[in-house]
């Protein structure tokens, strides 16, 4: 799994001088790149997470203040999900204690087409109106990275999606997105939706993978049951699988299809499209992996 280096230009070399960006989640798929791309920048980070260190929890309270104190800014991706119950306020109380900290720039991990998540960025807008939200697709890196790869190692990855199509995200995009909101003042107050430049379905993802890889591998559309049915089988927590079940029946149902503009309006280029993605991480699928 490769990672793209960033450049150091000079509005951004300008901000690494401006404090401490405190990474949430610094572990996650989306927090280690953030937190890798501001320390290449010489950024001052401090990694947060229930592993690290520095201990943060979101379901203990009293973690939290230790972790914002001196942060002038801090990335905010919220474990599991933002879907589940109680994540809005979670994040709503996180942000009054960022703002009551001194933190002047907040950017919050959102999903793209989730009702409680766009509930949290509301709410979060109420009590901390300078955040930055970066709404994200379907991250492309769930096919090398995540729940998606297993399958695809042994050559048949089988979802309960048809034809619906997708515009996946690729991480790098939303780390430098990420990286410039929390460093630079004039992200504040925006909605990035991002998404890649085309959407294809997962038929046509593993078509692309498999042209990268070199590899004869098949996408199967199968129902839900036979999906939350497998879950279970392999001994996946159960809410765990429902986030899952969520996800492919209210989020992947086409009202994501459309593509979104927010990786050019935020960084001044194309966003990666899913076959840099796949030929960049060809290896992640080769046999033995």
């Amino acid at each position: 799994m490769s990672q793209q280096q960033p450049t150091l230009d000079p509005s951004t070399a300008a901000a690494a001088d401006g404090g401490t960006v405190v990474v949430l989640g610094a572990t996650g798929k989306t927090g280690r790149r953030v937190a890798d791309r501001l320390d290449a920048l010489g950024v001052p980070v401090r990694r947060a997470s229930r592993s690290a260190e520095l201990r943060f929890d979101w379901a203990d309270e009293s973690t939290w203040a230790a972790v914002l104190d001196g942060a002038t800014a801090v990335y905010v991706a919220y474990a599991p999900d933002l879907a589940v119950a109680g994540a809005p306020e979670t994040v709503t109380r996180l942000a009054v204690a960022a703002r009551d900290a001194g933190v002047q720039r907040l950017v919050l991990l959102s999903g793209r087409g989730e009702t409680e998540a766009q509930r949290a960025e509301r709410m979060v807008a109420e009590v901390f109106p300078a955040r930055t939200v970066v709404r994200c697709a379907f991250f492309a890196q769930n096919f090398d990275e995540s729940f998606l790869l297993e399958p695809l190692l042994q050559g048949e990855l089988a979802l309960p999606v048809q034809d619906v199509r997708e515009p996946f995200v690729d991480l790098e995009d939303v780390a430098e997105v990420a990286v410039e909101a929390l460093t630079d003042d004039a992200h504040a107050g925006h909605v990035y939706e991002l998404t890649g430049p085309r959407a294809l379905t997962f038929g046509e993802a593993v078509a692309e993978i498999a042209a990268a890889a070199e590899r004869d591998l098949r996408y199967v559309p199968i129902t839900m049951a036979e999906f939350t049915g497998g879950l279970t089988a392999m001994g996946v927590p159960a809410e765990e699988t429902g986030l899952l079940e969520y996800l492919f029946t209210e989020v992947l149902d086409g009202r994501g299809s459309f593509v979104a503009d927010g990786v050019e309006r935020a960084l001044g280029r194309p966003a990666r499209d899913f076959r840099e993605y796949a030929t960049r991480e060809a290896a992640d699928w080769a046999p033995g992996a």
